[in-house]
């Protein structure tokens, strides 16, 4: 779901219009965010992220409502934690994907993916 990260621009264009410390307003540029605007902006977007978990029944009928924001929601919610497991702890322990290229003769490339375990078990 993109509209979290454009929630915090949102968010971002209203403390660089009314921070003093900033000093944007006497940069060289023409850009400019209207308050009014980006007020109005930052409000559907709350919309739209809220409206899922208002009760639905006539969409579809046989789902309970709270199904589909709640999945969203975990997805949103387990995916960086899900991230950090394959990125930071998992090559702690030897864990590794690598790709490896292989050229074909007419000079295009297939790229495959191998799980790598340096601290693989083996038993003889």
């Amino acid at each position: 779901m993109i509209l979290n990260p454009i929630v915090l621009i949102g968010a971002g264009l209203l403390y660089l219009t009314f921070s003093k410390t900033e000093n944007w307003r006497s940069e060289r540029t023409k850009l400019h965010a209207w308050p009014l605007t980006t007020i109005f902006w930052l409000c559907s977007l709350a919309f739209v992220i809220i409206a899922p978990f208002f009760r639905n029944t006539t969409v579809t009928p046989q789902i309970p409502w709270y199904i589909v924001p709640t999945i969203g929601t975990s997805i949103l919610v387990i995916g960086p934690f899900y991230w950090f497991l394959w990125a930071r702890v998992w090559p702690r322990f030897g864990y590794a994907i690598e790709h490896e290229v292989k050229e074909l003769p007419d000079g295009s490339e297939v790229v495959k993916y191998v799980v790598r375990n340096s601290y693989a078990i083996t038993f003889a």
